[in-house]
């Protein structure tokens, strides 16, 4: 939401620069205030991919979140500000032996497969340690209460169980938690609600199989943000009211487990924008074109969308990339009451570049502001800045002086 407080600022910073990402930390803290509150018993996850800027970092983590990391980089950024090893969780798919290596010990690694298992023992047993590990499972049941599918990331749930004994045996490794994630921006927190039912299910199975109680219990699959303007934001309060009821239920079976909750772009997205230039104005064949600064190579959600969407309007979501049609709205800041159609281009040289088509906006001229909100998360981190070696956008922060 386009605040009045926001627009100034935003309008402030246009003067000194031509495109920019601006995140502001007063909305970041209310984000994790909210999620926090909201879910008081369990331990709020945050996953560095989405945004690594280093103040956003030090601002989640300072909070007393958790990090989830997706990579190597990502265990020692979450390191450098502060967050302890036992509440660092890395988790990919296709880590290699170097990665596990320097990653042992620095934080939780969430095994990917039953192959990493046997090479995060082999590594172990390198340093005459036994790592605490965690497993992720792809479960025999979806999002939404149908049969399990193939997927890239965790270990089938059959696979696991059967070779739990002899995973059992290994020496070097003791697995002490369990990681699924089946989706990210869900918006429906009955279907989130049920999910959490079915993992901890899962979990509670698990339980059973191994000779020591479970140390953690991660949900996994992120709360969403809205993007589109026939959208609501997820009621988190109705789903940490059910999550408490399931957490009771459960409080005998995993006492020892603190419960993990994927916050996706909950924190990070509302607290970004994205701001650039129209440089140009043309007509066209009888059509009014606009040209903008870092479009394409400043901020890349909104070309990927229009792409797919030209072709298919009702695209099924492809994220991080692409959501769904109508997903970066923005705003023009001007004070023109004329209005226009307008397609708007960037300025690089392909006609890929392209954020909006024939589109009813106030009046265009060279100078003025568009601003794009939800910028927070995956949004510059999907950029490719060096096309076209521009200059690429500055980033922002601006701290919460209260």
């Amino acid at each position: 939401m386009l605040t009045q407080r926001l627009r100034t600022l935003l309008l402030t910073e246009a003067k000194r620069h031509e495109s920019f990402y601006f995140y502001d930390e007063q909305t970041l803290k209310e984000s994790i205030h909210h999620l926090q509150q909201a879910f008081p018993h369990e331990q709020i996850l945050y996953s560095i991919k989405c945004n690594p800027h280093r103040a956003m970092l030090k601002t989640i983590f300072a909070s007393g979140i958790d990090a989830d990391a997706a990579s190597l980089g990502e265990v020692y950024a979450a390191s450098d500000c502060g967050v302890p090893s036992d509440h660092i969780y890395y988790s990919a798919p296709g880590k290699s032996d170097y990665c596990l290596e320097k990653a042992l010990g620095q934080c939780i690694l969430i095994a990917d497969s039953l192959n990493e298992i046997r090479r995060i023992d082999a590594l172990a047993a390198r340093k005459n340690m036994k790592a605490p590990i965690g497993v992720r499972i792809n479960p025999n049941f979806t999002y939404t209460d149908e049969k399990g599918c193939s997927s890239k990331f965790g270990i089938d749930e059959d696979a696991f169980f059967s070779a739990l004994p002899e995973l059992k045996k290994l020496s070097h490794v003791l697995i002490i938690g369990l990681h699924t994630h089946l989706r990210s921006q869900e918006l429906n927190w009955h279907i989130l609600s049920n999910y959490y039912k079915n993992v901890f299910s899962l979990a509670s199975r698990l339980q059973e199989k191994l000779d020591g109680p479970l140390c953690f219990l991660n949900l996994g699959s992120g709360i969403g943000i809205p993007y589109c303007q026939d959208e609501a934001d997820c009621d988190i309060e109705s789903l940490g009211h059910e999550l408490e009821k399931l957490r009771v239920i459960h409080e005998d079976t995993f006492s020892q487990a603190r419960i993990l909750i994927e916050s996706g772009r909950y924190l990070a997205g509302p607290c970004g924008w994205y701001v650039t230039h129209i440089v140009d104005t043309k007509e066209s064949h009888g059509s009014h074109i606009a040209i903008a600064a870092n479009t394409l190579n400043g901020f890349l959600r909104p070309c990927l969308e229009h792409l797919v969407t030209s072709t298919n309007p009702e695209a099924p979501a492809r994220e991080p990339l692409f959501y769904r049609t109508g997903s970066t709205p923005f705003y023009v800041l001007n004070d023109t009451q004329e209005m226009e159609k307008v397609t708007i281009y960037g300025n690089l040289c392909t006609a890929a570049d392209i954020i909006a088509s024939d589109v009813l906006l106030p009046k265009l001229a060279a100078g003025d502001v568009l601003a794009f909100p939800h910028a927070g998360a995956y949004s510059a981190v999907l950029t490719p800045f060096q096309f076209s070696s521009q200059v690429p956008p500055e980033v922002l922060f601006l701290k919460d002086v209260q």
